[in-house]
């Protein structure tokens, strides 16, 4: 499924919020009428009084979302950052003035909405971690790519990747998520090796976000959809080729019985 990334990298402006109900992933949340509270801070406020420019306000803002489903209508909170742009108007023939825009950015949400859709057949632990996440992203984008990297690890434990070595020395040590990266490319006789290729994409990433660098949402949206691949061919298309598998089996069984 592709991000709708404007979404979840740009400001909203009036009740232009565009973003998916987390409980029933069908409902476009809307602004509760009268809840959507602003206030500028008091020293960019005394500011803007000395310039009379707009744009050094700094402005909170908070306010209730509901779901747009009529079987849903769950109630979200949202929280953020905002800012004034003052724009010029003008007609062919002459200035028309002023006026000034706000735009707000997200920085919280709860419940946390599901960047990517996460199926039933992936197991708890991962699925919990990834959604973990996703309440990171708004205000803490750098702690995201170390949750994903947690979902990695996890990954590789569900599919029975080892996770201890024996080195040179005939000693027992921890392997490197790289490592166990390059071990799962070899089960099932290379099957994943594509697959591969992009843990350890997304594990770059996880690696910059532990060391406490900036990230940049459109990456961690990059990881997201990179991660929603791996997730589908692991756990959702192998168990429907089991299925597949023993559906054929079962109709060579009786085929070949009545011949």
């Amino acid at each position: 499924m592709s991000i709708n990334r404007e979404c979840y990298t740009g400001r909203f402006i009036g009740g232009n919020i565009l973003l998916y109900c987390p409980c029933c992933d069908k409902g476009v949340l809307g602004i509760i009428e009268d809840t959507f509270i602003h206030k500028s801070t008091k020293k960019s406020a005394d500011d803007m009084e000395i310039t009379g420019d707009v744009s050094c306000l700094d402005i909170k803002f908070f306010t209730f979302l509901e779901c747009s489903n009529n079987r849903c209508k769950e109630i979200v909170v949202m929280g953020g950052i905002g800012k004034v742009e003052e724009e010029y108007e003008s007609s062919e023939e002459q200035y028309m003035g002023t006026s000034c825009i706000s735009s707000y950015e997200i920085k919280y949400i709860d419940p946390p909405i599901n960047i990517i859709k996460i199926s039933d057949e992936v197991p708890s632990c991962i699925t919990d971690t990834i959604k973990d996440s996703f309440s990171l992203f708004w205000g803490y984008p750098s702690l995201v790519g170390n949750r994903i990297r947690t979902a990695l690890e996890l990954i590789l434990n569900e599919k029975n990747v080892k996770s201890t070595g024996v080195n040179k020395n005939g000693k027992e040590y921890r392997m490197s998520l790289h490592e166990r990266i390059k071990e799962f490319g070899k089960i099932k006789n290379g099957e994943y090796k594509e697959l591969q290729k992009m843990l350890l994409g997304i594990k770059w990433l996880g690696n910059v976000a532990t060391h406490g660098e900036e990230m940049k949402k459109e990456d961690l949206l990059n990881a997201y959809e990179v991660l929603d691949c791996i997730l589908d061919e692991i756990f959702v298309r192998d168990k429907k080729l089991l299925g597949v598998k023993e559906m054929s089996h079962d109709l060579e069984k009786s085929f070949k019985l009545e011949r």
